[in-house]
């Protein structure tokens, strides 16, 4: 019995001492797996203040690409708005990720500063005050800034929590210091965190910490709590656990004065340590059966240890296929003679072997450049790989000491560099084909303006060392919209790349073809030796334009107008060489086009003389200057005024009466032309209202209107209601349409037209014969006379071309059901040669000119006796109208 008791009492205390040691095993087991579990999460965290490093390392890059760069330099020294205009844009910023930017000059003044709105469609400059003092408080010695890491450069701002770079402006071979600081920033907000969570693929959040550096109140008195009050940089991630069934880690973020501004954090189930605690309490479930049980205590053991064999077998083929799956290539080598011990999946693809060659390879068979002593601890390096076949790639190796059952190892990690390499070689290429279409134009691939406006100041000097003269020349096709607006703009575009071949073939090698706009080039040829070469320049590459163009069995004929000014003669800079040119183009221009025109003083005068105009037709708008005067237009066979056309008369008190051929070109180019045409149907419509209260008979009047008209505002709305307001019929008014509002936007401007018509009034095409005259389209177009222009009047009855001409546009319109005006009669002869040819309507100095609204009151009168309207009648009415 006492040995029973004995017995039992020591296999109590056997019992005892084994519950003790399976619960201090339980207890140590279990804090194990929290600590693997918080380790894990741990580098989760890591991973993700990596991924937010990452981020703002591209944003250091975008910096450096931009102030370490020769244009950034010249900007700082000459202060050129042209490098700001050609590079920080909403869509360049955008394209880099960058909310602000600020130039501070050495003294810490800002220099350029703007700011991209939160839509990112919009750019702020300058940027708000408290945004660029926050940044001229920073600037610190650039080097200072440059050894923080991209996560350590955020400061606190108006716009939130603020990532910054700081480089100073300086050449691209580094030389060239201009002491100004470049800062690209980057506003912490959703779509960086976003950028985190891609690139880590890890769930993270973003908070911040007050200015007291403390987490929100619901982690007061905590861990974290302490963790972070205690962080400035050594301990940059950790992690907690938050919750029954959630584990979380924590990357903190600090400013560049190592105070903690924000953390991320990134939560994860507590897998590992619900598998730990379950698979823990299930073992002293089972050893305490096998004792309780004491008969079976030793078959269970071996039924549980076999059960421990198994979980360790699949433990480690859990690691195994983690080994096998990863893409980077693992091996455990004896660090004495290198001989691989084992090695995953993705080393033996790459190597080219199979496993069972693993006991004959060695790891300096497969990594040449190892070095002699194999031990960990060396940073990661570059290394060789050869494989089976002898292919040779490039990998970033990792060594690192390992114990396995005390047998001392190395691992190898080897991260396969292809993709690196090609994603470098990539962007590369691609900042080399950015800086081609900066200063290249896509459509024709000649220089563009970028181009003109850094090269040419170098070619300028370049003659003045020499002692040369440089041509500038600025090339503009004549009516080239009317060939986009026919064809369609892959047909102009066709036309532009031939036009550019032609311009290159024309010139020699040292000359500068650019395209600075749609149908605008310069030509830049140096070292011209006289002015006669100059001519003969600008005559070749005029010829060359004018040679017909075949597009798909069409034959398109293209001019163009030429300016030319001369280096240094005209100017001594490229700006002014540019205005000069572009004045003498202007004045090819109004000299008919298709032709070039060399700059001179006068030119200047000229342009000086059209700004005063300019001004002064201003005035006269504002002040009623504009009057009105009626031309009558009368049926050729009867005689009888059938309408009038309005035309604007200008009375200046200093200029005095300004001829319409001169004040009408100004109106037209300053787009003053609209509010006059506006101005002229008011008082046509209110002088229609004032005869129709006077009981007299009415006659239609036609207002000349343009192109302008239509694309810049609703007419048709604007004739209605005018009409409306002063209780006349439509029907009464008429408009005059050159060709070139046909064709410009020309659905558009149908669309109103057609409008205009069916409210009664009658549509005029203008000057026809002297535009594009496509015949085809006219018969579609709403309209109800043609307007023969005076050019083909004036020789309709000496020239048999200009009757010709005359002739067919007549017949042409009797077959459309189209009225035919004559305008610019002056003759009798030309009066019955146009009544011979069938022409229905006329209007010119010989029936009349021009009348005021008061003087043509006696004609209305007459209209009723339907009396021919000559120069006889129109004289015994003017003196009746007087009376």
């Amino acid at each position: 019995m006492l040995r029973r008791k004995a017995l039992a009492s020591g296999i109590l205390a056997t019992v005892i001492l084994l519950i003790g040691a399976i619960a201090c095993a339980a207890h140590v087991l279990i804090g194990r797996f929290d600590e693997i579990e918080l380790a894990q999460t741990t580098e989760r965290a890591a991973q993700v203040e990596r991924s937010f490093q990452a981020d703002l390392d591209q944003l250091a890059m975008s910096n450096r690409d931009y102030a370490e760069w020769d244009d950034a330099q010249s900007y700082i020294l000459d202060r050129q708005p042209t490098f700001i205009a050609a590079n920080f844009s909403v869509d360049s910023l955008r394209g880099m990720h960058v909310d602000a930017v600020v130039i501070l000059a050495a003294n810490g003044t800002a220099i350029y500063s703007a700011l991209l709105s939160e839509s990112a469609r919009e750019l702020r400059s300058p940027a708000p005050r408290t945004l660029v003092d926050a940044f001229s408080a920073l600037r610190l010695d650039e080097s200072a800034l440059r050894k923080l890491p991209s996560s350590r450069r955020i400061v606190r701002t108006s716009q939130g929590l603020t990532a910054f770079s700081a480089v100073e402006i300086r050449r691209s071979d580094k030389s060239g210091a201009t002491g100004a600081v470049m800062f690209f920033a980057r506003f912490v907000r959703a779509d960086v965190i976003e950028r985190v969570r891609q690139t880590s693929r890890l769930p993270a959040e973003l908070i911040a910490i007050r200015a007291a550096a403390t987490p929100a109140p619901s982690l007061a008195d905590s861990p974290l709590q302490a963790w972070l009050a205690g962080s400035r940089g050594d301990s940059p991630v950790d992690a907690h656990v938050t919750g029954p069934g959630t584990v979380e880690g924590f990357a903190l973020i600090s400013d560049v004065a190592n105070t903690p501004v924000a953390y991320f954090v990134t939560a994860n189930k507590r897998d590992v340590g619900r598998l730990g605690r379950q698979t823990t309490w299930e073992l002293m479930g089972t050893l305490a059966a096998l004792i309780v049980v004491g008969s079976g205590a030793l078959l269970a053991m071996i039924l549980r240890l076999r059960q421990s064999w198994t979980e360790r077998a699949a433990l480690e083929s859990r690691h195994r296929n983690i080994l096998k799956h990863l893409n980077e290539s693992v091996a455990l080598a004896d660090p004495q003679t290198g001989q691989i011990v084992d090695a995953n999946d993705a080393l033996l693809r790459a190597a080219g072997y199979s496993r069972k060659d693993l006991p004959s390879l060695n790891v300096r068979k497969i990594y040449l450049d190892l070095p002699e002593t194999l031990a960990g601890g060396s940073p990661a390096a570059e290394r060789r790989v050869r494989a089976r076949n002898g292919c040779v790639h490039e990998e970033e190796v990792t060594i690192t000491d390992v114990l396995e059952d005390d047998r001392p190892l190395v691992c190898v990690v080897g991260r396969d560099l292809s993709q690196r390499k090609q994603a470098e070689l990539a962007l590369q290429e691609n900042q080399s084909r950015l800086a081609h279409l900066i200063e290249h134009d896509p459509l024709t691939e000649l220089p563009n303006r970028n181009y003109l406006n850094s090269r040419l100041p170098a070619l300028i000097e370049f003659a003045r060392t020499r002692g040369q003269s440089l041509a500038l020349m600025h090339v503009d096709l004549d009516r080239f919209k009317n060939i986009n607006d026919s064809g369609g703009q892959g047909h102009g575009d066709a036309v532009l790349k031939i036009i550019a071949h032609r311009l290159c073939s024309a010139t020699s090698g040292d000359d500068a073809v650019v395209r600075i706009g749609a149908d605008e080039f310069v030509v830049v040829a140096p070292g011209v030796t006289s002015m006669k070469a100059s001519r003969t320049l600008a005559e070749r590459l005029l010829m060359k334009i004018r040679e017909p163009v075949e597009l798909n069995e069409l034959r398109v004929s293209v001019t163009a107008s030429l300016g030319v000014s001369i280096f240094p003669r005209d100017a001594n800079d490229g700006e002014t060489l540019l205005r000069d040119a572009g004045i003498a183009l202007q004045s090819a221009k109004e000299g008919g086009r298709d032709c070039y025109r060399e700059f001179s003083p006068e030119m200047t005068a000229q342009l000086s003389e059209h700004l005063v105009l300019e001004k002064a037709l201003r005035r006269a708008l504002e002040s009623s200057q504009i009057c009105v005067e009626f031309q009558p237009v009368v049926d050729l066979q009867t005689g009888l005024l059938v309408s009038f056309e309005a035309l604007a008369r200008w009375r200046d008190p200093e200029l005095g009466v300004v001829s319409p051929a001169r004040f009408i070109p100004v109106a037209e180019r300053s787009g003053l032309i609209v509010p006059m045409t506006e101005a002229i149907v008011r008082k046509v419509v209110l002088q229609l209202s004032e005869w129709q209260r006077s009981n007299l008979l009415l006659a239609p009047v036609a207002v000349n209107v343009t192109a302008a008209q239509f694309e810049r505002t609703q007419f048709p709305i604007f004739v209605q209601e005018t009409t409306l307001e002063h209780d006349v019929d439509p029907r009464w008014l008429a408009f005059e349409v050159n060709e070139s509002a046909w064709l410009q936007n020309s659905s558009k401007h149908v669309v109103m037209i057609d409008t205009l018509r069916h409210e009664g009034s009658r549509i005029y095409i203008d000057d026809f014969g002297t535009g594009f005259s496509n015949l085809s389209y006219l018969k579609t177009l709403p309209v109800d006379a043609v307007k023969i222009d005076q050019s083909f009047v004036r020789g309709v009855a000496t020239d048999a071309s200009d009757a010709a001409i005359v002739s067919s546009i007549i017949a042409m319109s009797r077959q459309l059901n189209l009225s035919t005006v004559a305008e610019g009669i002056e003759t009798e002869v030309q009066a019955n040669k146009l009544r011979a040819l069938g022409c229905l309507y006329g209007q010119g100095h010989y029936f009349s000119r021009a009348l005021p609204a008061e003087r043509c009151r006696a004609l209305l009168e007459q209209l009723s006796a339907a009396q021919r309207v000559t120069e006889t009648v129109t004289m015994r009415a003017f003196r009746e109208a007087a009376r």
